[in-house]
């Protein structure tokens, strides 16, 4: 039998150097101590966490560490993909091992699995037909809050070109994650891990859509989205599109608490 199966995303957090949030609203007064409580009354250590990218404000590994040890330190078995604001992310797969811990692995080529589930994912993009409005750093910046990372921006490709990598590496590891699934049997338990939308605020198909239904996924799970959003999809919800359930799970949209998507009665 699976483990329970709960979703989160967005935890922003900067224990390094701190980095308040309540720039973008009261929601967000001490909203780690907050979000950690509710962790901890909710996920069981068996239990399986996908946390959506945008882990920490950290622009180098050190400043981020010890978010990653207040991640790691929380109960499940949590696995992470990278957000835009992620610039601490090392490159390579031998660097990114290194940071793995019992409970705590990150999201790369090959499918992880754990508690009965087969996960995999990347970062993806913004792209036109997934348009959600504007994210957190446009609400920042209105506010004269600064909240855009002061990350290196010398070499970043232009955002076609972005989506073109992103794209194309998804439907690689996608691959990974169908071959994994018919060797160790686990088919009907497919994740996929995401920071930006795949799918627009009206619940329209669209190009990563049509790709979760080619590697028959069965869970899809994003974040990067924050406020309030108008759209056929509300905020913190979730929608089925064929075998494929969305869910949004950014930390605001969700209540502050892991959600559960599947065990314990969840559907």
């Amino acid at each position: 039998m699976s483990a329970r199966l709960f979703a989160i995303g967005d935890l922003h957090l900067s224990f390094a150097k701190p980095k308040p949030m309540d720039i973008f609203g009261p929601a967000w007064i001490n909203h780690a101590e907050r979000m950690a409580e509710a962790w901890r009354r909710t996920v069981r250590p068996d239990d399986v966490v996908l946390v959506a990218g945008d882990h920490s404000w950290g622009l180098r590994l050190e400043e981020a560490q010890p978010d990653l040890d207040f991640i790691a330190s929380l109960p499940g078995q949590k696995i992470l993909t990278k957000g835009n604001h992620d610039y601490w992310w090392p490159d390579g797969a031998g660097r990114l091992r290194a940071l793995e811990r019992p409970g705590l692995w990150f999201i790369r080529e090959e499918p992880i699995s754990a508690g009965g589930y087969l996960v995999t994912g990347a970062r993806w993009w913004d792209s036109p037909e997934c348009e959600w409005g504007e994210a957190i750093e446009a609400a920042a910046t209105a506010k004269g809050g600064g909240g855009k990372a002061e990350g290196p921006r010398r070499g970043v490709p232009d955002p076609e070109s972005l989506r073109v990598r992103e794209m194309d590496r998804l439907r690689r590891r996608l691959a990974r994650l169908g071959n994994a699934a018919e060797t160790r049997g686990a088919r009907g338990a497919r994740v996929c891990l995401l920071h930006f939308p795949p799918l627009p605020a009206s619940g329209e198909p669209s190009s990563l859509t049509r790709l979760m239904d080619e590697f028959e996924v069965d869970w899809c799970v994003f974040g990067h989205i924050h406020g309030t959003r108008a759209g056929g999809m509300p905020p913190g919800a979730r929608m089925r599109i064929h075998r494929t359930e969305y869910a949004l799970c950014s930390l605001d949209q969700i209540g502050f608490a892991p959600v559960m998507l599947h065990g314990g009665g969840a559907t």
